[in-house]
């Protein structure tokens, strides 16, 4: 199994919480692509940008691939999370390689 793991924010960059309808979709969404998924809990994270620092609160949430060959699909999940949670980029790991995924 190859496991990989994304950090998806509990709000947007007004601070505005995503809904539950939100949570439920990735959830969904991440059952019917690849049969299962943890919620591993909140983390939080800064990073710095020039001179200003921003701090993020993210749900980790971890999936076990079966095959290498699903890893175009886990890609294409990572993209479609991005594009419903409205972000510019997206940390995510796949067997322990990390990579700031973006558009």
């Amino acid at each position: 199994m190859i496991k990989t793991t994304i950090l998806v924010p509990v709000a947007d960059n007004e601070g505005q919480p995503f809904t539950a309808a939100d949570a439920r979709w990735l959830l969904r969404e991440a059952l019917t692509r690849f049969g299962g998924i943890t919620q591993e809990g909140t983390v939080e994270g800064q990073w710095a940008e020039g001179d200003v620092t921003y701090t993020d609160r993210s749900t980790r949430y971890t999936i076990a691939l079966n095959s290498w060959r699903q890893v175009p699909d886990w890609l294409a999940f990572v993209d479609a999370i991005r594009e419903r949670y409205r972000q510019i980029a997206i940390y995510g790991e796949v067997a322990g390689i990390p990579e700031i995924f973006s558009g």
